[in-house]
Parts: C-alpha cells; sequence; structure tokens
C-alpha cells in the first residue's frame, strides 16, 4: 500500500465516477443512492437531505496520482469511507471543557438500531470532503490555480458513538483492507494501518491509543488545532480520555456504492463560496449547484 494514497483508486466502482459528468448526473446519483439505502435497508423517517461540507487539509493534489490522502481521515479503505479522526466538532464534539451535547444538530441525524450496532440515520445524511486550496499544493495541468476540489461525496449508512462499536461492525461486515488498514491497535496491524488507521481498538476489541507513529495534523497536547484534531491527553491514563475516541462525536461510514471518491478532480467549490475553515451544513439537494461548479 503506497503512502500516501490516491481517493478514486480506493473505490470499488470507478466505473460509476466516470459515469459523473455534471452537476445534474451528481444530484440524480445522490437520488439513486437514497433509493437504493432505503430499499436495502429502510425507509428515512424524513426524505429531506442534510449534512455537511468540509475542507481536509491532509487531501492534496499531487500529479503521480492526483487527489491524494496523506493522513487518516477520511479513510478510503476497501471501499468504505469512513470519518472518526478528524472534523469532531462538526460530529458532535464540543468544545474543551463544555459538556457533551445529546442534541447536538448532528446527532440529531441519527437513532439507535433496534437489533444492530451503531447508529443509523433518520434522513439521507451526505458529508462531501473538499481538498485543500492552499496554492503550495499542486496544480492539474489543465488548472489555473488550486481550488478546493470535491475529493469525495458520501452518504453516511452507518454511525458509531464508540471505536469499539466501530471495530465490532467492521468485524462482522468487512474483511481484508476495509478492515484490517483501519484497526490501529492490533499487534498484527501493518504499517499502513498504524499510520492510517481510524478505528483505535486491540486485539481483545477494546479501545485503545493510536500507536505512536500514527498520522494526524497535531497541535500541542491537549490542544484543538483548527482542524478539530489533538494529541493524546498526557494528563489521563485512560484511551476513552483521547479525544479521538471520546464517545460524544458520531463516527461515520459509507458502505460502497453510497459513497463517490475521484482521483482527478471534476468539481470544485465556487471560488465565491470557498472557506477553507467553514463547515457548511447541506440542505437540500440544491446546496450543490449553490456551492459547486463542474470544472473539466
Amino acid at each position: 500500500m503506497e503512502d500516501p494514497y490516491s481517493v478514486g483508486t480506493q473505490h470499488r466502482q470507478p466505473s460509476v465516477v466516470e459515469g459523473i459528468q455534471s452537476l445534474k448526473d451528481l444530484k440524480q446519483w445522490m437520488d439513486s443512492a437514497i433509493a437504493s439505502y432505503q430499499r436495502e435497508f429502510e425507509e428515512f423517517s424524513s426524505q429531506e437531505i442534510a449534512g455537511r461540507i468540509y475542507v481536509a487539509d491532509s487531501i492534496r493534489f499531487r500529479d503521480s496520482i492526483g487527489l491524494s490522502q496523506t493522513g487518516s481521515a477520511p479513510g478510503y479503505f476497501g471501499g468504505v469511507w469512513s470519518l472518526s479522526t478528524c472534523k469532531k466538532r462538526m460530529r458532535g464534539e464540543p468544545r474543551e471543557g463544555a459538556k457533551p451535547n445529546p442534541n447536538h444538530n448532528f446527532r440529531q441525524l441519527f437513532r439507535d438500531p433496534d437489533d444492530q450496532v451503531g447508529l443509523k440515520p433518520t434522513q439521507p445524511v451526505f458529508i462531501i470532503t473538499c481538498a485543500s486550496g492552499s496554492q503550495e499544493r499542486d496544480v492539474p495541468n489543465w488548472a489555473d490555480s488550486s481550488r478546493n476540489w470535491m475529493a469525495n461525496i458520501s452518504m453516511v449508512t452507518r454511525g458509531f458513538n464508540g471505536m469499539d462499536e466501530y471495530e465490532q461492525y467492521l468485524r462482522k461486515h468487512h474483511q481484508g483492507p476495509a478492515y484490517n488498514y483501519r484497526v490501529s491497535g492490533r499487534t498484527d496491524a501493518p504499517i499502513i494501518a498504524r499510520r492510517k488507521g481510524d478505528c483505535h481498538v486491540d486485539d481483545e476489541g477494546i479501545v485503545c491509543f493510536p500507536p505512536d507513529s500514527h498520522d494526524h495534523d497535531f497541535e500541542e497536547a491537549g490542544e484543538f488545532s483548527g482542524n478539530g484534531c489533538t494529541t493524546r491527553d498526557t494528563s489521563s491514563p485512560d484511551p476513552e480520555d483521547y479525544i479521538d475516541n471520546s464517545r460524544a462525536h458520531v463516527k461515520c461510514l459509507s458502505e460502497p456504492g453510497y459513497w463517490l471518491g475521484w482521483s482527478l478532480p471534476r468539481f470544485a467549490v465556487k471560488p465565491d463560496q470557498e472557506a477553507p475553515r467553514a463547515e457548511p451544513k447541506i440542505n437540500g439537494i440544491h446546496t450543490i449547484d449553490q456551492r459547486f461548479e463542474q470544472v473539466r
């Protein structure tokens, strides 16, 4: 497994991505994903589309491989998309010193299932991850400058409170890279999992600290960085107190067929909408037209 790795090549259905040529195609795919979910799993209690758009500094365009993941979140291994170790405040984590809010607007998009591990969305929840628009990144030879390229659009099919629940679900439903490259604390974890895995659980299924070699956008110990990321809280020996493992933020997963990832940019945030640190809400499918444009 190469490091960094290309976002698009981790998807099992590249032909689907190649078929998305316009924003109209993208919106039709979203409608199709919603219909498919309700056939495969269950009806949503609300058909209103919700979600978030955010910029991941770790996703960069490289001339050799296109849009690539240089960090640990989101994860694209084995055809599964996941977001569990970054943008935690966006997903429900309180600010330092504040109490968890069970009524956080993102958490309200999920409910506990009756008989399965994890949280189920109550309505269609999409998360769009964009690459950093920093000028220090490589630029495609057909583009004038670096942009907030759309790297993926993911319909969340399952959420989790704890890393242990996340691991249980992965172990039950997935094998190969989707599981092996994500679980960072196993003694037989490959190097890619120890560096980029986003499920911090050990051999016994117990929540643990990430390995010291884990890739993350750290700032100072105990402090949030602009990405909502932090180092280990050295004041506590309990892995549950480590911010990535907090049960306050919803860890998100999208099954194969419910997300799209691009190696070569097709869409980008409109220039007048670019806000590298903002996390705009997705309020209906019309949000796509409002914030994005086709670039190729």
